[in-house]
Parts: structure tokens; C-alpha cells; sequence
């Protein structure tokens, strides 16, 4: 017997995003003492890594000079020859949190690409700390390697910084690392992808180029809307081409059956969770929360159907897996699929189920960028 697992690692002290994976019978009971502790964790600290460090930077003291500015640096860090800074963009009252990753000791000058990750529950793309060389050896030998999702050397994304590229991740509402918890918080992760992103178009003279991913296209095209993302350049990652609401509304069928069974669903997610106090908000506890509900309240009735954008620029594309249920049902009605649009022999985790092909599509986008001049 085997038995499928679901939980977040940075439930546990692990600043990776939830990992699946199959554990034999032998570990069935390790398994069910994983999610119980999920389940019942609640704190008045945050959790480590970058939810602690947004934490910290919202916190501490700041000089004169940081309160004027309106890019504060909060962290930085260098594992495995990737150097991460996060970086607190201020509007006003709001603060967002953006992590940038470029390669060890390239210059400061590179062109910008901005990621939207999937969730909600994720983290921004960044360099973990934890994963120096030495450990990502130590594992490699010990087999686990694939766990925690491979070397930085291995995930597609370095082929993006090794061509001079900056990758600049938005940490949004509703990521691991900070959520209101409350109803329709899309809105809140719409609107910090639209200021980071308008941040970086005046900074760059223009709309840099994107990665979205999952959910994280959906806040993309909220956030800019049909028409301006259809001119820029962007690499989206299996989005939901029939919408959200298609999405939750299978999800909600599916524990309706395990439930008229007597079977456990679903996952349960760590989440670093604010409240708002005045025009602030300020952090209230971390725990962990039953993940459809939570995707439930946190998209609420917006639905930003993927399949209405039709790219323009030179280097965009889009890829779906056949064998993702987000995918299934457009892939059945649409028989005639654009240039654009490719269709792999995947599931949802592209990088699980076709890691080399992710690391050509990459490469490949950052080369069509540099040709175009993006």
C-alpha cells in the first residue's frame, strides 16, 4: 500500500515550497504524525526563512534615509552561487515584498525579468540559505536530493541567470510568507503584482518580461489586464486556460466523493498570518490552515480565464500538461492549438514530471529575449 501525501515543508522549518511524494506503508504512520503536526501548529512567531525576514524588515528599526526611499533593502543572501536580496517596495502604506536573484558576482546592471509564482500557499523564486553546496551534496548522496526540488544548478531558472538576467519574484498576498486571511484577498495580490510590476516598467523604460506560473498567471492578467499582457514578453507556466472558478469548482466535487467515503482530503498549508491595525498591518500569528478552504476564500469569485490571452510578442509562450485535470477539459475542446501553446506529457509540476524540458524552454526564452532586445 501506498499512501499520498500533501503538506507544506516550511510547516516544519523547511523554506521550500510544499513538496508531494509517495511514502511506502512503513511510513504511513510518520505521515499522519506530519499532518497532525501541520494541523495543530499555531504561533506568535513567525516562520523562518523569508517569512521571518519580511517580519524582521517591517520590524526593525530603519534609517532616515531607508524611510524616504521607496526600495529599502531588507536581506541578502548567496547560496550555491546565486545571490537573493529581498527588497521591500513601498507605495505609500503598502509594502510589497520582492525577492532578486542574479548569479554570484555579476554586475548590477542586468535586465530584469519579474516572476509570478503559483499559490496561493508558495514563496517567491529565491536562493535558499539553508541549501549551500555542502548540503545539497550531502543530501545528493544520501538520495533526497529530488525532495527538496534539486540543485539551483538543476531548476530551469538558472538557465535564465546564467544568460545576465535578474529574476525578480513578487511576494503577493496570500503567499507562505504573509496572508490576511480573509475573503477575496486576490484583490490584495492583483493589486502587488500591478505596483511591483509598474515599479520595474519605470525602471527598466518599458514592461520587462514575465514567468508565470500557476496561479500566478491569473494575478498577472488581473493585474495588467488582457490587452497590455498581450504585448509584453512572457513565459506562462500551466494556467487554468478555463478559468478559477472551473478549478475550485472540481476541487469541491472531488472532497464532496471523498467525503460520502469516509476519506481524509486535502492538504494543510503553513501560512504567516496579518491583521490590519489602522493603515498598517502588523503580524499575528503563524499556523497551519486547511488549503481548499483557504484557496476558496482567497480567490472568491474571480475567475480570470487564461484562455482569452493571445500572445503577441516574439518570445511568449504558454504550456500546459496533458495529464493536469486544470487541462483536461480545454484540451478536449480545443483541438486546434496555436504556434504559440505546447502541450507536454505532464502533470501540474512541470519541473517534477519534465525537469529537462523545463530547462530548454528556459534557456530557450531567455535566448529569444536577448535577441529581441527584452
Amino acid at each position: 500500500m501506498k499512501v499520498f501525501v500533501s503538506l507544506s515543508l516550511a510547516a516544519i522549518g523547511l523554506t521550500v515550497p510544499a513538496t508531494y511524494g509517495y511514502l511506502s506503508s512503513d511510513a504511513d504512520k510518520e505521515a499522519r504524525d506530519l499532518r497532525e503536526l501541520v494541523e495543530k501548529s499555531h504561533s506568535e512567531n513567525p516562520t523562518g526563512g523569508l517569512g521571518y525576514d519580511w517580519f524582521d524588515c517591517l520590524e526593525r528599526f530603519q534609517t532616515e534615509a531607508d524611510k524616504a526611499a521607496n526600495k529599502v533593502v531588507c536581506h541578502t543572501w548567496t547560496a550555491q552561487g546565486v545571490t537573493s536580496t529581498l527588497f521591500a517596495l513601498k507605495f505609500g502604506n503598502d509594502r510589497v515584498p520582492v525577492v532578486e536573484s542574479h548569479l554570484e558576482g555579476s554586475s548590477d546592471n542586468q535586465r530584469v525579468i519579474i516572476d509570478v509564482q503559483g499559490g496561493p500557499g508558495g514563496l517567491p523564486f529565491y536562493s535558499n540559505p539553508v541549501m549551500t553546496d555542502e548540503y545539497v551534496e550531502r543530501i545528493r548522496r544520501n538520495g533526497m536530493l529530488e525532495l527538496v526540488g534539486g540543485s539551483m544548478e538543476e531548476l530551469p531558472q538558472y538557465q535564465i541567470m546564467k544568460r545576465g538576467f535578474t529574476i525578480a519574484s513578487i511576494g503577493y498576498w496570500g503567499m507562505n510568507i504573509r496572508t490576511l486571511y480573509e475573503p477575496n484577498e486576490i484583490e490584495l495580490a492583483i493589486r502587488d503584482v500591478k505596483l511591483a510590476t509598474d515599479y520595474y516598467r519605470a525602471q527598466e523604460g518599458g514592461d520587462p518580461p514575465m514567468i508565470t506560473t500557476s496561479l500566478g498567471n491569473h494575478l498577472a492578467l488581473g493585474a495588467l489586464g488582457q490587452e497590455r499582457l498581450q504585448k509584453l514578453n512572457f513565459l506562462s507556466l500551466v494556467p487554468v486556460m478555463d478559468g478559477l472558478q472551473d478549478h475550485i469548482s472540481r476541487k469541491k466535487d472531488e472532497k464532496s466523493a471523498a467525503d460520502a467515503k469516509g476519506e481524509r482530503f486535502g492538504s494543510w498549508y503553513a501560512f504567516n498570518v496579518y491583521k490590519r491595525s489602522g493603515d498598517d498591518v502588523v503580524f499575528e500569528y503563524s499556523r497551519g490552515l486547511p488549503f481548499l478552504d483557504f484557496v476558496t476564500q482567497f480567490i472568491g469569485d474571480h475567475d480570470l480565464p487564461w484562455g482569452v490571452v493571445t500572445p503577441k510578442s516574439v518570445c511568449s509562450k504558454i504550456v500546459l500538461g496533458s495529464k493536469d485535470p486544470r487541462t483536461t477539459e480545454y484540451l478536449a475542446a480545443n483541438e486546434d492549438l496555436p504556434r504559440y501553446l505546447s502541450v507536454w506529457d505532464s502533470d501540474h509540476e512541470l519541473f517534477k514530471d519534465a525537469l529537462p524540458q523545463s530547462q530548454t524552454l528556459f534557456a530557450d526564452y531567455a535566448d529569444c529575449l536577448i535577441e529581441d532586445g527584452g
